[in-house]
């Protein structure tokens, strides 16, 4: 190479700065860039990149670090030591010297480590195999590791994803209970807060309390229900009040008998059988199924398991009837499926269900807390707009009812 003077003016000012022997891109010996004996860049002997004989860093000359030239120099000059007599003289392949090709094996770990980071050896020395790496080998008996179980009293996650917002990582598993305060006249009642909190998780019991009418201790099934109940509903503004629910200090609610005090009608248990078919929850199916349906309270509602002479008009006279004014209102005809030889196909089932907007959200909490799991029915908030279901039903050619009109 020419140097690295080609690449500045600093060589035309040789002569006149002094640099021309020992300088920056002089082409004196020693200096560098230059083209002399010791030259960073330079054709001499001993210089970096040079190709003459001698100790050239990078150079073509035997005894070169990285050269071409047989011999161990061929890696360092500085390192290369004469071999003892009668060896033969090591062969370079490619620049790499045959002995650094050893360095690959592992050869124990240095002196100045703190430890081995190598993941195939063991503190013997001796590799692993792929057994080994989980606490021992199965043909020696030695015991695996055990799998990680979580935290004792803290409540292990949903078996399966439905949201990454119900991931709730790390809740004590008593931490079942509620505590609901600021509870409005309209909803002061366990049946009511039932209906309603329902729609979040499958409650066990609820309890008004006796010297502060206006707090409501809930129970649910699951640490996990307990927080999303309480994600959605806290802070929550019904009619002018707003609610405020945390985490009760107790673990579960007792009944009257079971602390010695008479029955009040306050306190209610909701694990029995004539609950089971309003249980949203119950089973990993219906978890997966409703789970996905769970938002904040909106304005539209979804309205399951009427009969079928029954008409939206009927449904719309029910909820008036606790105050729940309904500014629209559509219904459809449940299908039944059933599946023979392998051929699934859809029947009438004389079931109607419907979607009814209400004038606000106030009064959806309203109809929902009043109709959510009563009757037989099933009330849950919707995310859809009714004029968009509207739309979706008449392009899919589905019948929708109005006014009226039943399925009968």
């Amino acid at each position: 190479m020419a140097g690295w003077g080609q690449y500045t003016d600093w060589n035309n000012q040789a002569a006149a700065t002094g640099w021309n022997q020992y300088g920056y891109g002089g082409a004196g010996a020693g200096s560098y860039g230059g083209a002399a004996d010791g030259g960073y860049g330079g054709a001499g002997g001993g210089s970096y990149g040079g190709v003459g004989a001698g100790a050239g860093y990078g150079g073509a000359g035997a005894g070169s670090y990285g050269g071409a030239g047989a011999g161990a120099g061929a890696h360092s000059s500085w390192a290369a030591q004469p071999p003892p007599p009668g060896t033969a003289e090591p062969q370079s392949k490619g620049g790499l010297n045959a002995s650094l090709l050893k360095m690959a094996e592992y050869s124990g770990p240095s002196k100045f480590s703190a430890y081995d980071t190598s993941r195939n050896v063991n503190k013997r020395g001796e590799k692993r195999s792929r057994d080994d790496r989980d606490g021992g080998s199965a043909k020696d008996g030695a015991m695996k590791r055990p799998k990680y179980k979580g935290r004792e009293g803290r409540e292990p996650e949903l078996a399966l994803f439905v949201d990454p917002r119900f991931r709730y990582w790390n809740l004590p598993a008593k931490a079942r209970v509620l505590l609901v305060s600021n509870v409005p006249q309209a909803l002061n009642s366990p049946e009511l807060l039932y209906n309603l909190f329902s729609f979040y998780g499958d409650v066990v019991r609820i309890k008004i309390i006796r010297r502060k009418t206006d707090c409501a201790l809930i129970e649910f099934t699951t640490a996990t229900f307990a927080a999303i109940a309480r994600d959605y509903i806290d802070n929550l503004v019904f009619k002018g009040t707003q609610l405020v629910v945390s985490f009760s200090r107790f673990d579960r609610v007792r009944l009257p008998n079971e602390i010695g005090i008479p029955d009040d009608g306050q306190t209610k248990d909701f694990s029995g059988e004539e609950y089971k078919t309003s249980k949203r929850y119950g089973t990993e199916e219906l978890k997966k199924a409703n789970m996905k349906k769970i938002v904040g309270p909106k304005k539209v509602i979804h309205i399951n398991g009427m009969e079928g002479n029954v008409s939206p008009n009927g449904v719309r006279d029910m909820l008036a009837s606790v105050g729940a004014q309904v500014a629209d209102i559509i219904g459809l005809e449940m299908k039944k499926t059933t599946k023979k030889a392998g051929v699934t196909t859809q029947v009438k089932s004389n079931k109607m269900f419907a979607y009814a907007e209400l004038a606000s959200v106030d009064d959806a909490i309203l109809a929902i807390a009043n109709f959510g799991c009563a009757k037989g029915y099933r009330l849950s908030f919707s995310k859809d707009e009714i004029t968009q279901l509207k739309e979706s039903f008449e392009k899919k050619n589905i019948k929708v009812l109005t006014g009226d009109e039943t399925v009968n």
